[in-house]
């Protein structure tokens, strides 16, 4: 979910790490906000989506990988050997 600049202020002041800055332009807070995300989710509901989304390709490559890959033929009983 995204900060805005108001609630990182006021998280910073919560701790009295905040300090005003002017030479920051609003591409490098989002820069810097950019790299602290691992999450492009816009919304609680965005965020929900992309971790399902996440689960089930972890779940579809554990699926994948399990398939057994025979190269026996059919063993009705017969010896062709």
């Amino acid at each position: 979910m995204e900060k805005t600049p108001e609630a990182i202020l006021a998280e910073e002041a919560g701790v009295g790490t905040a300090e005003e800055v002017s030479n920051l332009s609003t591409e490098d807070i989002a820069d810097g906000e950019e790299v602290d995300s691992a999450s492009d989710a816009f919304s609680d509901a965005d965020a929900r989506e992309e971790q399902i989304e996440l689960d089930n390709d972890t779940v579809d490559s554990l699926v994948n990988e399990s398939q057994e890959n025979s190269d026996e033929g059919i063993d009705d009983g017969n010896d062709r050997g």
